[in-house]
């Protein structure tokens, strides 16, 4: 059975919307209690299996998944592998009773953004806000990178047809790196004959 924990009636839009998977209820509203404090808005769904956790992330859009690291026959590094699946780009934080050292590293390696000891809930709210920056700073890279290629893309498109021969020179090498077609037809070479050349190559003799 699933349930929704909020923390107020009207939870407003920009509330953080967690997936706690734990099979323990009295874990999950200590869990709850000290987000609560926190000042955090949020609304949490709760699970217990991995059918519930697996459809719950189908159906619904989740900010950051909280996952106990032991359950009733799965485990946090199987919440991990459906979470890569269904939505790589949410972060998973292991809640768990101990975790060795070793095993931490492992768990970060794999993927796990953080991990939080049960009797160390108070450090959960650190543990979100910096998984919150991590995933924005993550989403940044990627509109910046989207951003490039969508400008490269339209200077390409520029070049390509622009009425001029366009060459790009490497200054220091003092090579042709790129050209549009039009560079090609006044030379009367291939692209790969081109950018092995310079301005002395294709400058016509006085």
């Amino acid at each position: 059975m699933s349930r929704t924990t909020t923390k107020h009636d009207s939870a407003p839009r920009e509330a953080l919307r967690l997936l706690i998977a734990d099979d323990n209820p009295d874990d999950v509203d200590l869990c709850v209690r000290d987000l609560r404090k926190s000042g955090i808005a949020f609304q949490a769904g709760t699970v217990s299996t991995r059918e519930e956790f697996a459809r719950k992330l189908r159906e619904q859009p989740v900010d950051i998944v909280l996952s106990d690291y032991r359950m009733k026959g799965w485990a946090g590094m199987d919440a991990l592998a459906i979470v890569k699946e269904v939505c790589p780009d949410v972060p998973l934080i292991l809640l768990t009773g101990t975790l060795g050292d070793d095993l931490a590293v492992e768990c970060i390696k794999n993927g796990v953004t953080d991990y939080v000891l049960k009797d160390q809930l108070a450090r959960l709210p650190m543990a979100i806000r910096r998984a919150q920056d991590k995933r924005s700073l993550r989403e940044a890279e990627t509109r910046a990178l989207a951003a490039l290629r969508e400008s490269e893309e339209h200077y390409r498109t520029l070049v390509q047809n622009a009425p001029e021969a366009i060459v790009v020179l490497d200054v220091e090498r003092g090579k042709f790196i790129d050209c549009n077609d039009n560079a090609l037809r006044l030379f009367r070479v291939a692209r790969e004959e081109l950018i092995h050349f310079g301005p002395a190559e294709v400058s016509s003799p006085c």
